[in-house]
């Protein structure tokens, strides 16, 4: 998986969680970009749907505003709307990325 080891789960509860990502020397972050690494848009979604446990069946929108960066601590703001998922995605007081979702 792609994600091994990619991130540590600092803290989880219903409606949030938080993450810090690993260093740049991550596979991921190698590959994209070697001299300028970054978590990928699709990352973000990965991770998101490995630790709520959800099997997406289809992306509604997203929207990536800034850059998560190796090292960075992440919050995720989940709500849910009967079958959608909505994710706010943000480092510290930066918004990152806000991402809807169907699950299954």
């Amino acid at each position: 998986m792609l994600t091994t080891n990619l991130y540590n789960l600092i803290n989880k509860k219903e409606q949030n969680f938080q993450i810090q990502l690993a260093n740049k020397n991550h596979a991921v972050f190698q590959a994209h970009f070697p001299t300028n690494p970054l978590l990928p848009g699709f990352m973000m979604i990965e991770i998101c749907a490995e630790i709520l446990n959800h099997e997406i069946q289809e992306i509604k929108k997203s929207k990536f505003m800034n850059q998560a960066l190796p090292e960075d601590i992440l919050d995720f703001l989940i709500i849910y709307k009967n079958s959608t998922v909505h994710v706010e995605i943000k480092n510290a007081e930066t918004k990152i990325a806000s991402i809807v979702y169907e699950k299954v």
